[in-house]
């Protein structure tokens, strides 16, 4: 991950407060970096721009990702790439070959949404899966200043996802017309924004909804039960005035049976229903914040 001039822990010596406020400024300082680094960064979910699914003629059969739209507008410019000679090929041990091909996207900025200022350039790696009969791919960007330890987990986890992602060619997905998988993905929304929403004073729902819309349409048109995930739990907050002790309490209670409910009003909606991933980010700020 990109570091920036200062360590976290020297910033906080500008604030030689109380134990309990000091805390308090480390917790709202992890919020805002997160917050940062959620809209830019060289991690491998910023890097990757989409995934694309592909029959041996270039056609493309199915997109998705954060730049989706940009990568089915470009597609032309695309295969053209894919067409061509592949810079490296790597052969995994059961024998699938990973394509893997620098490409440069002066003639069409907007394939790439990452918005850091850290000079970067751009790949599109690909592999053949026999189950699928078809190529799948991804478009990605490569950080300059990434080491060769990052360098090597990016290929991992872009590799990993290619093999693990459950896109598959339009026409195996779900026998409902789009009309009608753009409708449940729309009351799924709803029933997002009136029970789960988070409304921040600086609020982007205008721009994140219509890409929401896109993904649950996603695993409705594979059939699949949709899949979210909630960075959520991190600890127990130290002022005893707040909780009730130092195990669960009654505010977790209440999260869970919201979190609950919500499954249970989209499975109404949605047969297949949706699992919750609870992650449990307390691990990546607790040297910071104190907390065990």
């Amino acid at each position: 991950m990109h570091r920036s001039g200062f360590q976290l822990q020297d910033l906080l010596l500008l604030f030689p407060l109380s134990k309990f406020f000091e805390t308090s400024i480390r917790s709202t300082i992890l919020l805002c970096l997160s917050s940062f680094m959620m809209n830019e960064g060289s991690s491998p979910y910023h890097a990757i721009q989409g995934l694309f699914c592909r029959d041996p003629d270039y056609a493309l059969l199915a997109v998705e990702g954060k730049n989706a739209v940009s990568l089915n507008a470009h597609w032309n410019f695309l295969k053209t790439e894919a067409n061509n000679q592949y810079d490296i090929i790597d052969i995994l041990p059961s024998g699938k070959k990973v394509h893997t091909k620098a490409i440069d996207l002066t003639s069409c900025g907007d394939l790439c949404s990452n918005s850091t200022s850290m000079p970067h350039d751009h790949v599109l790696r690909e592999l053949y899966h026999t189950s699928k009969h078809c190529y799948l791919g991804l478009l990605s960007c490569r950080f300059k200043e990434t080491t060769e330890k990052e360098a090597a987990f990016q290929d991992w986890i872009e590799t990993y996802s290619l093999l693990e992602t459950t896109l598959v060619p339009k026409s195996k997905m779900h026998p409902h017309s789009e009309i009608q998988i753009l409708q449940i993905a729309e009351q799924i929304t709803t029933l997002f924004e009136t029970t789960l929403r988070n409304i921040s004073s600086q609020d982007e729902w205008h721009i994140g909804r219509d890409q929401f819309i896109r993904r649950v349409f996603d695993f409705i048109a594979r059939g699949e039960r949709i899949q979210f995930g909630v960075p959520a739990f991190p600890c127990k907050s130290p002022n005893k005035h707040k909780v009730g002790g130092v195990g669960p309490d009654m505010a977790e209670r209440v999260a869970l049976q919201t979190l609950h409910t919500f499954t249970k009003k989209l499975q109404e909606l949605y047969a297949p229903g949706a699992t919750i991933w609870i992650i449990n980010d307390g691990h990546v700020f607790s040297d910071c914040s104190m907390f065990s």
